[in-house]
Order: structure tokens, then C-alpha cells, then sequence
């Protein structure tokens, strides 16, 4: 068995860091190994939601079926593999901090005994590089969002909604509308993303 830890210090609030990363589909904006997560049931996501997920890994094309197993909304979430050639488990802690959010990753693959145990070393040491570069993406992306309060800063094309605030996927926001400018958006779940193009 391989297993790996990480922890980061978001400087972002715990329901935005966990409304972001307990959407297993934003996965891969943040992790580059992972390439693609399918939803593959219709439920309202939470215990018992699964999905297919396609990675590199080791240089091969990995799909696995994912479930999620714990979900405790600005708390905990839990996912396992239900099928794909390397079982593994996977959990994220969030606690609210002075600076933002702790968040704490246990990553567990079976990697199996006899010959293949004697790549373990070698399978730990690229899983940490891995979730190394990835979490760092990860404390990068959501700290560059400025939140506009009243208006929408937007910038580098897109902006994001999220209940009645305002999130922008920038470091730089260009500028703010009054929110009298701004338009009515459908809310899809907590994130919506559209583009710059569609405000006037």
C-alpha cells in the first residue's frame, strides 16, 4: 500500500473551498494528471454519488469508477474507487482557520504485494510530486478569486457566481460593474461560469 498526506492553508473561506473541491468535476482545472470526471448518477450530490474518472498515471491512461463515501458539507468528504485496475481511497478534512481553511488529504492506493510491492517506493515518490504540484494549483487558483461584494469584477473572460456573491477566476480583476449592470444569471448548484462576451 502507498499512502501519502497533505496539507495546505487556504487563505479562502471553508464553504467556498469545500463547495469547489467537493465538486469532483472542478478536478480538473486543478489537478493536470487528472484529465476528465463524468457524473454517472442523477442524485443530488452526496453519499452514494458516483463518477468516472480518466487520469495519468505512471505514464498510462488510468479510468477508474469513484464513490463518494462521507460527505459532511464545510466538514468532510470521502471518496473510494469502485472499479479501475488500483483501488484507492481518498479523504479531505476542512477546519476553519484564522487565515481561511486547513485542508488535510489522505491519499491510500493498494498497490498489491509480491513483485509489485517492490515499486512502491517509486509509485510514492511520484504520487507525492503529483499531489505537491496539484494542491499548490489548487491553493493558487482559489486564492486568486476576489470577491466584488455589491458589483462583478471581471477579467481574463469569465466570472463566477456563487449563492450572492461574486468570484472571479483572475488575479488581476480589470474592472467592477455596479450591480445594477449586472446580469441575471441561472444558478446552477453553487458555481456558474459565462463569458465576459455576455455582459454588456
Amino acid at each position: 500500500m502507498v499512502r501519502n498526506e497533505k496539507v495546505i492553508i487556504i487563505n479562502r473561506p471553508i464553504t467556498e473551498v469545500f463547495a469547489y473541491v467537493g465538486d469532483l468535476q472542478t478536478g480538473p482545472q486543478w489537478q493536470s494528471a487528472l484529465l476528465e470526471v463524468r457524473r454517472a448518477t442523477d442524485a443530488p450530490l452526496g453519499i452514494g454519488s458516483q463518477f468516472t474518472s480518466v487520469r495519468k498515471f505512471m505514464g498510462r491512461q488510468v479510468e477508474a469508477g469513484v464513490e463518494i463515501v462521507a460527505y459532511e458539507p464545510s466538514g468532510k468528504l470521502a471518496i473510494k474507487s469502485i472499479s479501475g485496475a488500483t483501488p484507492f481511497e481518498q479523504s479531505y478534512l476542512f477546519e476553519s482557520t484564522a487565515e481561511g481553511t486547513r485542508l488535510t488529504t489522505v491519499l491510500e492506493l493498494q498497490t498489491g504485494g509480491g513483485l509489485m510491492g517492490l515499486a512502491d517506493p517509486l509509485i510514492a515518490a511520484s504520487l507525492k510530486r503529483e499531489m505537491d504540484a496539484s494542491f499548490g494549483d489548487l491553493k493558487d487558483l482559489l486564492e486568486s478569486r476576489v470577491t466584488a461584494g455589491a458589483g462583478i469584477s471581471i477579467a481574463n473572460g469569465q466570472y463566477e457566481s456563487i449563492g450572492s456573491s461574486t468570484l472571479i477566476n483572475a488575479p488581476h480583476p480589470t474592472h467592477v460593474l455596479p450591480e445594477r449592470d449586472v446580469p441575471q444569471l441561472p444558478l446552477v448548484g453553487f458555481l456558474v461560469r459565462s463569458p465576459a462576451s455576455e455582459v454588456a
